[in-house]
């Protein structure tokens, strides 16, 4: 009996640890959750803000805005949509209904954007300092959503590792030492102080998995 215990923690551990590796990126290709700062991924969203900066600062520099909107760049998954906003804007839509389509598709950021040039379009104005604004403004958020990400990462393998070293260092007592086992397990006290420490370490998992659920539907990864 003690000998099964032993080798159901050390699978136990193997099975976390190998959970932990996937998580860190550790097959090939991958990246570690840590250095998602450092590699940030070229989606569509975060094409958004450069798209922004872009159209302001040929504006400030004295283009119109149909010769701006020409001016942005076609490449990337953008590209097509761009296309899309300035033949609209040519025939004649106004700016927010002429990138409508462009940002919209762009998730939480876009549609915030469309309804502040929507707004602006009523209220008049230049139009470059808010797009260099909400530019700004979505960067920072894709930074702080970066740095929640880190933090979860790091919080999620810490309760990896503190679920995988209880059976670790019993498998490790068990390989220096089996005699022990089997000594404590031949005894009532012995038996029920293995049986107390599995239950802990089970009650401990799932209390660890709960966290990190309930941080994870709170605003983490």
């Amino acid at each position: 009996m003690a000998l099964g215990l032993a080798l159901a923690s050390f699978w136990v551990s193997l099975r976390l640890l190998g959970q932990l590796r996937r998580k860190l990126g550790a097959r090939k290709g991958g990246k570690a959750p840590f250095l998602l700062p450092f590699f940030p991924a070229r989606s569509r969203e975060s094409q958004l803000p450069g798209l922004l900066l872009d159209l302001a600062t040929s504006l400030k520099a004295g283009l119109t805005l149909a010769a701006a909107l020409r001016a942005l760049p076609r490449e990337g998954p953008l590209g097509p949509r761009v296309e899309e906003a300035v033949a609209r804007y040519e025939l004649g839509a106004p700016l927010d209904e002429a990138l409508r389509g462009l940002l919209l598709p762009e998730g939480e950021a876009g549609r915030w954007v469309w309804r502040a040039l929507k707004a602006h379009r009523h209220l008049g104005g230049d139009v470059a300092p808010l797009l260099l604004e909400l530019a700004g403004t979505i960067q920072k958020q894709a930074l702080q959503r970066r740095e929640g990400q880190v933090k979860t990462a790091e919080a999620r393998m810490t309760g990896y590792l503190l679920l995988a070293l209880p059976p670790l260092v019993a498998a490790a007592l068990f390989l220096l030492n089996p005699q022990a086992w089997t000594l404590a397990w031949g005894e009532p006290q012995g038996r029920w102080a293995l049986l107390y420490a599995l239950f802990s370490w089970i009650l401990g998992g799932l209390a660890i998995f709960w966290l990190l659920a309930a941080h994870r539907e709170g605003g983490g990864v």
